[in-house]
């Protein structure tokens, strides 16, 4: 099987699962496909696809599921879910009339509910009798796959949620969309700082941020306080100038930046999108931990509030709460947006901003306004072992729906999408490939070699590099990390956003007590709660 470097949901979880299961006697859950004969024709065959996606990840997708249904006869009606966790709650509601999909996509802890509602297939049968499936269309399109085929920590992601009595794991899904965090940064306005101070760099670590955001503050309230927010620079000579307003430019000088509507009020060096990433992600980078997991019972625990952990999670709490209150800091609520920081980026509200790489493309301002470059998010430079990011994006599953041969068509699908498509689709998205076969694609390639494009595709381009060069590089000593599936690990990380919100967020004018926010997050979640 094909390794990177990613950590997945434990090294040893399917080891520990296979003694409990032996002591336990644990009953199993899930659809075993009922043996489908894979030699059954598929075309003609109508399946429906649900997926959680935006028109800018929908559009390319929608492109490459077209050419699909030309080349093999099949027809695949697309619904769109906006968001990962509409998708999972709309697939839990159709459950019960089966009116769920064929095929969908979902998270590790998204499959663990599926598997105990007994709606999700097993695909082990595919793929040992894949070799089985006839030619389908004029160009006779098998799409071969075996496991071994994808990068094998993204299949211990799929495999690590069924487990079978001699300790392996049933597969579940294959990967598709995958993806991580990153710091998108303003490029053109870290060339100007570094004429005034060449310090002001990308901050590495969050120790970096204090020092570097700082100046990059003094710098930006300077202009504020003389009313310099338009920087113009000279054709010639390179020389800058600033200036109060866009049409008092000189002759000989150009527009470089415009900062109009920046004040101290609404500015801060670094904002970052998801209050669960950054709150689970920097448990584990100041020594915490997030969730426990028990293979005995197939329980999992909250675990960041433990006597062993409490301090440990207050102290990080406390270490982000100093740098949001000195304005080095800011989240989505502190310019009134509910998900994002990409609109105050693009208003240069902030120079830097951490997101996930499936959307990096929202923060490339319109017009040219500035240009953008990718870099990894910050880590915890006081700690060993700190440099933890997420691992993020779905996979590709089938459910218990349909005909033989509507199967067989949603599993020809499912390989299409996961390796054939893979790289297209990743090229023009930001995602990262699923295995060697999408990485190594002429579309995947060409987007890595290109040296020009528009300005979103420089960054997604920029992005697959961090990823390959820094993320993946065995001598940075980065972990992408996937916590353990559970039954309720996804209602605890969508409800897990309200700690850092109280964390960065005053109420009334009064921070909450970190200690006060931990046990109430504890006492309205007991079923997770060890007794």
């Amino acid at each position: 099987m094909i390794k990177n470097k990613v950590l997945g949901i434990s090294a040893t979880l399917a080891s520990l699962l296979a003694v409990a299961l032996g002591s336990a006697g644990c009953t199993q859950k899930g659809i075993s496909a009922d043996k489908v004969d894979l030699s059954v024709d598929p075309t003609g065959a109508s399946i429906l696809f649900w997926h959680p996606f935006g028109a800018k990840v929908s559009e390319p997708l929608e492109e490459l599921i077209e050419e699909f249904e030309q080349e093999t006869g099949i027809t695949v009606t697309v619904e769109a879910r906006e968001g990962y966790d509409n998708l999972k709650k709309a697939v839990t509601l159709a459950a019960p009339g089966k009116k769920y999909p064929n095929v969908t996509l979902g998270y590790p802890d998204h499959f663990f509910e599926y598997v105990d509602s007994d709606i999700i297939v097993r695909m082990d049968h595919y793929l040992e009798d894949d070799d089985k499936m006839v030619p389908v269309g004029e160009d006779e399109k098998l799409y071969p796959v075996s496991a071994d085929d994808f990068y094998a920590d993204y299949m211990e992601e799929v495999q690590s949620i069924e487990i079978k009595d001699d300790g392996t794991g049933y597969t579940l899904g294959l990967p598709f969309n995958k993806s991580t965090e990153v710091m998108s940064y303003n490029k053109t306005f870290f060339d100007y700082a570094q004429t005034i101070d060449e310090t002001i760099v990308i901050p590495e670590t969050w120790q970096e941020l204090e020092t570097i955001g700082a100046k990059i503050k003094t710098l930006v309230y300077g202009m504020v306080d003389a009313n310099e927010l338009v920087i113009a620079r000279h054709t010639e000579t390179n020389e800058f100038k600033r200036y109060d307003s866009a049409s008092h430019i000189e002759q000989g000088y150009r527009l470089y930046l415009d900062m109009t509507g920046v004040t101290k009020d609404n500015f801060r060096p670094l904002g970052y999108d998801s209050l669960a990433n950054f709150f689970i992600t920097e448990l584990k980078n100041f020594g915490s931990s997030y969730t426990a997991y028990d293979p005995v019972t197939r329980k999992g625990y909250l675990d960041f509030n433990e006597t062993n952990t409490k301090q440990k999670t207050k102290d990080m709490m406390q270490y982000f709460r100093d740098l949001y209150e000195a304005n080095l800091l800011g989240v989505p609520a502190t310019w009134e947006e509910s998900k994002y920081c990409s609109n105050p980026f693009k208003d240069m509200k902030l120079v830097m901003t951490i997101g996930s790489t499936g959307g990096v493309t929202n923060s490339v301002p319109d017009g040219n306004k500035f240009s953008v470059g990718s870099a990894h998010v910050p880590y915890n430079g006081n700690q060993a072992n700190a440099r933890n990011v997420i691992s993020q994006g779905t996979n590709l599953c089938m459910l218990d729906k349909g005909t033989e041969k509507q199967r067989v068509a949603s599993w020809l699908f499912v390989k299409y999408l996961a390796k054939y498509a893979n790289g297209a689709f990743c090229a023009q998205t930001g995602y990262f490939p699923s295995c060697e076969y999408a990485k190594n694609s002429d579309e995947y390639q060409e987007m890595l070699n290109n040296t020009g494009g528009m300005p979103g595709e420089r960054l997604v381009r920029d992005t697959a590099l961090v990823d390959s060069n820094v993320y993946m590089n065995e001598n940075e000593h980065w972990i992408k990390y996937v916590d353990s599936p559970f039954n309720g690990s996804a209602s605890i990380r969508e409800d897990v956003v309200t700690i850092f919100r109280e964390t960065l967020i005053k109420k009334d004018g009064q921070y909450k007590d970190l200690q006060t926010i931990l046990d109430d997050f504890y006492k309205t979640h007991q079923s997770w709660v060890r007794s």
